[in-house]
């Protein structure tokens, strides 16, 4: 099946949208895989023989990786948001695991206690509410654009909100297909 193409949308301040982010930068191949290095030697700590191989295949890499790396450069100059057109596939659309366990938020909300039907269903409601105010928030641009919690806060990239429920994962054989709903004129809306 060929891949779709990533649908592209601007990255602005949600309630600004006069201030685009800038376009994320491509990494030196240099320091990626320096810090690969780094990660695999705290998780292959007391087997030298499998660091050995891996700092081969690195240092194999760091020549012949010259070629892909050019090649993401020239993506960056192209797309909005390079990142995105990797992320959604790798880290959603590929992935062959229950996907609410997996990858849900839902499941940091804490443990509730129903006293009984009625209990629950006050919940449930509510969440409802909740979803549909934040949704709508999402299509006027009126939520606040998120800050990176590290050290460095810089804004994020909220291209994907405009997915929240607006769109339906269709499955397929090797990766899935995000249908994207067309958007309304609001104007008719009760």
């Amino acid at each position: 099946m060929p891949r779709a193409e990533v649908q592209s949308f601007p990255c602005v301040f949600y309630g600004a949208p006069s201030r685009p982010l800038p376009k994320p930068p491509v990494p030196p191949l240099d320091h990626c895989l320096n810090r690969y290095l780094e990660y695999a030697e705290v998780v292959a700590r007391g087997n030298e023989e499998t660091l050995k191989k891996t700092r081969h295949v690195v240092e194999e890499f760091r020549n012949s990786g010259q070629i892909y790396q050019q090649r993401l450069l020239r993506l960056a100059e192209k797309d909005e948001n390079w990142i995105n057109r990797f992320w959604l596939a790798e880290m959603y659309l590929r992935i062959r695991l229950p996907l609410p366990v997996n990858t849900s938020p839902a499941y940091i909300f804490p443990k509730q206690h129903f006293k009984d039907e009625d209990d629950w269903l006050r919940y449930t409601a509510l969440l409802i509410r909740g979803f549909a105010d934040y949704k709508d928030k999402i299509d006027t641009k009126q939520l606040e654009r998120e800050i990176s919690t590290g050290k460095n806060k810089v804004n994020m990239c909220m291209q994907q909100y405009e997915r929240i429920l607006s769109c339906y994962r269709q499955p397929a054989t090797t990766e899935d297909e995000h249908i994207i709903k067309p958007k309304r004129n609001r104007e008719n809306e009760h």
